[in-house]
């Protein structure tokens, strides 16, 4: 059967990383109020950490609207966490009414900032025509980006494809290394996937690769 790239029915939130460690108390009300002013003062870290509790209803009512502005307050100020939330709103499944436009001005813009599950995601809606136009060389590009920095599903993505010449030219070699870069983070079909390839490489050229 033929490999295919993979997605998902709802992308992940971001990893809101240190930003995250800063944020309030989600029960303590002065902590909100303070962060409230904060992120009206300007602060992007407050503003999308404000986004963050709004669109998982902690703390305050869940409130996607009032999520997204945040989001995009701080997105302005090009911090990628929220350009990439705020295009999770925007997208398929998001809790907000579809907008691929906007979802996908957003993802392009923390894409740009060097956003690996940005990265990922413009690579599944090129790979998938859900949101722009099918596009596999796009794909590739963008799968390419995220896999470079680790992001697992990319790596896959990206080994699937040049194992089906999907917007690159066929080229097994590169499949089994993207492949067995997955693979070492635990993705069973990547290693299923590069155990075929395998007996299809010499062993000399595969130990260069791994």
């Amino acid at each position: 059967a033929k490999a295919t790239p993979k997605s998902e029915q709802k992308p992940p939130p971001a990893d809101t990383g240190e930003e995250k460690a800063t944020a309030p108390k989600a029960d303590d009300d002065d902590s909100i109020e303070r962060y409230r002013r904060a992120a009206a003062d300007g602060s992007a870290a407050a503003q999308h950490n404000l986004g963050n509790l709004f669109a998982k209803g902690q703390g305050v009512e869940k409130d996607p609207a009032q999520a997204a502005r945040w989001y995009e307050l701080a997105a302005r100020q090009e911090l990628p966490d929220a350009q990439y939330n705020l295009a999770v709103l925007h997208d398929t499944n998001g809790d907000l009414p579809t907008d691929h436009k906007k979802a996908l001005f957003w993802y392009f813009k923390a894409a740009e900032n060097g956003y690996a599950l940005a990265q990922y995601r413009l690579g599944v809606i090129y790979a998938t025509g859900d949101g722009a136009d099918r596009d596999f060389y796009q794909a590739s590009k963008w799968f390419r980006r995220a896999a470079a920095q680790g992001q697992l599903d990319s790596q896959y993505n990206l080994g699937v494809l040049y194992l089906e010449g999907q917007g690159v030219s066929t080229d097994p070699r590169e499949a089994y290394r993207w492949l067995s870069l997955a693979a070492i983070q635990g993705d069973d079909e990547a290693a299923r996937l590069r155990d075929t390839l395998a007996a299809k490489i010499p062993q000399a050229e595969r130990r260069a690769l791994d």
